[in-house]
């Protein structure tokens, strides 16, 4: 495997789990116990979400129907996770909409809970260290905006969980082809695209493996990597047309893609200012294509790491939302009764903010040095990892994923950092392979303390901040609702 006498970065499945390991399991189960508690205590006083899918779930549990695009504002869903929970709805005896929302929101404890388990397998299989094993799985499961979307009712914890599923035995796949790691990494894609369509991210990654692993392997090996190719792809799309409203999307509106926000009528100019005319679109983020896709306002976040109705620079850049929202869950104004702005929350988030720098340094350094490798292996058989090459590719297709829909979109809702979530094992991936090689470079102890501080400070604020949270909603008369 590339590099893998020099690093240790193996991906391998099967390696035993020796004694420096049990370092990792054994505080990682600490952090797993911890980012239940945090996501059970959201569940259980949490009546809010960033959309409003419990219409949806009671439609299908109580009045027996599907709801379509225009019946509701999340009517054009696939609905796995809708109708999952409607099943279980049904043979409770409550009907009360504060109850039926603490039960869905309790499924997506238990979907947030699994989509850990597995990167807590795939991380102590990686043959690393265990500081860099356990800052990379700490620093996913204590993610604020994380423990958010699994203590909402929403169906993204579902596309979550089964999109890392995919690329779970995905990964195990390509370096074992088995029928069983095939058959777990189809039924995950299949699941995953029943959730939500952002979902077709990991599995364009995995299509494009399998036909970079028939150019790249022997003669012989490539009809069997065709056959299986096909046999993934008539499966997903087989269940896109037949168990989701892909298919009737594609008949009624002309796009199995639809959502219950358009793309912007006045396309962006990539160097020139064209405002939108669309009223509603009060919050223009995309105002020039450069501005959007190559800024990072640092000190706009710093300033004030909020986002108000009114248009300011911190809505104009792409990157600089994707890194706020992935590390201060309050930088949104979304949802309605999370939106605090109170002077002490934003130093905390001042703090965060400057806390990570160091994290997604090393994260971005790793994404590209990853990146490049996968280029370089093209060039030479014997180096070729299909299983390195599905994870960069993941990664890579998630954030030209939301630079795509957001630049379309024009509003800076369009970009968010749970688009980038179905991806969470690669990107686990990268970050332990970039905090191991940070390690390596800079043997100082002192080098080594100051990365270990780093995370702590973060974690500690990472849980502050989601305590904050659950502190509200616990306070919060529930009749404020939208029900």
């Amino acid at each position: 495997m590339l590099e893998a006498t020099a690093q240790r970065e193996q991906l391998s499945s099967s390696s035993p789990v020796s004694h420096s390991q049990i370092s990792f399991d054994r505080w990682a189960r600490w952090v797993f116990a911890l980012a239940f508690a945090l996501r059970l205590a959201l569940a259980l006083v949490n009546m809010d979400a960033f959309d409003p899918h419990m219409p949806v779930v009671r439609a299908i549990a109580y009045e027996h129907r599907f709801p379509g695009k225009d019946d509701m504002w999340e009517g054009f869903q696939p609905k796995l996770w809708h109708t999952t929970v409607a099943m279980i709805l049904r043979i409770v005896p409550t009907h009360h909409i504060k109850d039926i929302t603490h039960i869905a929101q309790g499924v997506n404890v238990i979907a947030g809970m699994a989509t850990l388990w597995l990167l807590f397998l795939f991380l102590r299989r990686l043959e690393i260290s265990d500081r860099a094993k356990l800052i990379a799985f700490s620093s996913i499961a204590l993610n604020p905006m994380l423990i958010g979307i699994d203590g909402q009712a929403t169906n993204d914890s579902f596309v979550i969980l089964f999109s890392t599923l995919a690329l779970y035995f995905g990964v195990q796949y390509f370096e074992k082809p088995e029928w069983r790691n095939f058959s777990f990494m189809t039924l995950g894609a299949v699941l995953a695209v029943l959730s939500k369509g952002n979902a077709l991210v990991p599995i364009v990654a995995i299509l494009c493996t399998f036909a970079a692993s028939a150019l790249m392997q022997s003669e012989r090996r490539n009809l069997a990597w065709a056959s299986r190719a096909v046999l993934f792809m008539a499966l997903v799309v087989g269940a896109m047309a037949t168990l989701a409203p892909y298919g009737e999307n594609w008949l009624r509106y002309g796009s199995p893609f639809v959502t219950n926000m358009p793309p912007d009528p006045v396309p962006a100019h990539f160097f020139v200012h064209v405002p939108t005319t669309e009223p509603r679109r009060y919050v223009e983020g995309v105002h020039t294509g450069f501005t959007w896709l190559f800024t990072f306002r640092l000190f706009e976040l710093l300033r004030l790491p909020h986002m108000h109705s009114a248009p300011i620079p911190l809505s104009t850049s792409m990157w600089s939302i994707l890194y706020g929202e992935w590390n201060f869950v309050h930088l949104d104004r979304w949802p309605y009764f999370w939106d605090d702005d109170r002077t002490g929350l934003m130093w905390l988030g001042r703090g965060l903010l400057l806390l990570a720098l160091l994290p997604a340094g090393i994260f971005l350094v790793s994404l590209f040095r990853h990146s490049a490798n996968a280029v370089r292996i093209f060039r030479d058989r014997s180096q070729w990892d299909a299983a390195r090459i599905m994870l960069v590719l993941s990664v890579l297709g998630q954030f030209a994923f939301v630079a795509i829909y957001s630049y379309r979109g024009r509003l800076y809702e369009f970009a968010k950092a749970i688009f980038l979530f179905p991806s969470l094992l690669g990107i686990a991936w990268l970050f332990a392979l970039g905090v191991q090689r940070f390690e390596q470079r800079f043997q100082s102890s002192r080098i080594r303390f100051l990365l270990t501080a780093f995370t702590v400070l973060l974690l500690i604020g990472y849980v502050a901040d989601i305590t904050v949270v659950i502190v509200d909603q616990w306070m919060i008369d529930p009749r404020h609702y939208w029900g």
